[in-house]
């Protein structure tokens, strides 16, 4: 492994690491600040509504600013988010923090995955090294999972505090250690513009090089991302609200995510990713992602739930390098960063909506968000059939 990319991956993880750890304490911090008990839903929401504004114009940034600077004021800001949020007492301080903290979010992930692909030599290199980025997003998420949720056992405040101080550490080494990614990247034959600046450009430019295939890559994205926070959201709230179980319980079985996670992606995902088609094998895997989703909706006890959750935490973890490693494949150099931008907007996207859908739900019934998440996956399975019979009709018409 390079040098450039192994310095930008240790900043990896410690941004994942700290990305993660307040997540196992949120549903006690909103329940012993007596704040509305959907809030858990609605926070990550505001969050995920402000980067979905925001990825696309950091992805044409990136095409004229270092994306080492991006990802630098980007954690930098994270971390000032957080200590918003630590310091909310009520459900409009929260949700105007986490709002807040959406922007800076959708500066450093853009950045980071535009990282990735600028100085990636090749596609071998480059599908490789979206594999290791989305192994570390998965496994040292869950990792952060059980941290905070044993930093939580000693005090909410312990796992927050320790948050910011991880996602500051994380913005220090990309400024220090990563490269200038400017010689690895495509260089724009105009200035940026002043209109250029404004977030809603980036949605127009669309046009510019969003093809069909393209733009169902970006649905299948989207709509995933609504059942998998939909579901994940839910989870995190119902074992405590159902089954009484504490942070520690949540950070535990995150742990068992991460070290499957870790195995499925340094084999089955790199695997696809090096020796198939993944604009046709891409179709299995949503499949399969599906059928957890369907089995926990027969289930009420704490074992099969468990279970299931590890389940479709390893087909994530497969689905989302493949994902990337097909909007990178599919998109022309010149839009390269843009496209990996608007990706970025889709996955926020789809954040946004399934924890809105997640806080929503829940408040009418405590098993209508996974009844709904399995929904999203089998819509997501529907239009993925449809994407590999378009790419497919394609193929031949150029073969022809």
């Amino acid at each position: 492994m390079k040098k450039r990319h192994l310095t930008f991956f240790i900043g990896m993880v410690l941004l994942q690491l700290g990305a993660n750890m307040a997540h196992p304490v949120t549903p006690m911090y909103i329940s012993t600040r007596g704040l509305t008990s959907s809030m858990f839903g609605y926070a990550l929401a505001g969050a995920m509504f402000t980067q979905f504004l925001a990825a696309p114009l950091f992805g044409k940034l990136c095409n004229y600013i270092p994306t080492k600077r991006l990802m630098t004021v980007g954690g930098f800001g994270y971390a000032l988010g957080q200590f918003f949020f630590f310091l909310a007492h009520s459900d409009l301080t929260m949700l105007l923090a986490r709002m807040f903290t959406g922007i800076p979010i959708g500066c450093v992930y853009t950045g980071c995955l535009n990282y990735v692909v600028n100085t990636s030599e090749d596609a071998s290199e480059r599908g490789k090294n979206l594999t290791i980025y989305a192994t570390i997003s998965t496994v040292v998420s869950a990792i952060g999972y059980f941290l905070g949720g044993m930093l939580g056992e000693i005090s909410i405040e312990t796992a927050l505090l320790s948050q910011i101080a991880m996602l500051a550490g994380a913005a220090a080494v990309f400024t220090v250690f990563c490269v200038d990614d400017t010689p690895y990247k495509h260089k724009p034959s105009q200035p940026l513009r002043p209109r250029d600046v404004n977030p809603l450009q980036s949605f127009i430019d669309l046009k510019h090089y969003a093809t069909k295939i393209l733009v169902l890559i970006f649905v299948i994205v989207a709509v995933t991302n609504i059942g998998q926070y939909t579901f994940e959201q839910e989870f995190n709230y119902y074992i405590m609200d159902h089954f009484g179980l504490t942070s520690k319980y949540n950070g535990t079985f995150k742990a068992v995510i991460a070290i499957v996670s870790f195995i499925v992606n340094m084999t089955v995902s790199m695997r696809l990713i090096r020796r198939t088609d993944t604009n046709r094998t891409i179709l299995p895997v949503v499949l399969f992602s599906a059928v957890p989703l369907g089995l926990i909706l027969l289930f009420d006890n704490i074992v099969p739930f468990v279970i299931m959750d590890v389940a479709f935490a390893a087909s994530a973890a497969v689905r989302t390098p493949l994902l990337q490693d097909l909007v990178s494949r599919n998109a022309n150099s010149e839009y390269s960063n843009n496209a990996m931008g608007f990706y970025q907007s889709m996955t926020s996207l789809g954040t946004l909506f399934g924890s809105l859908f997640a806080g929503l739900l829940y408040a009418v019934n405590d098993r209508l968000p996974f009844i709904f998440a399995f929904g999203a996956f089998c819509i997501a399975c529907a239009v993925t059939v449809f994407y590999v019979r378009t790419y497919k009709k394609s193929a031949a018409k150029k073969e022809g």
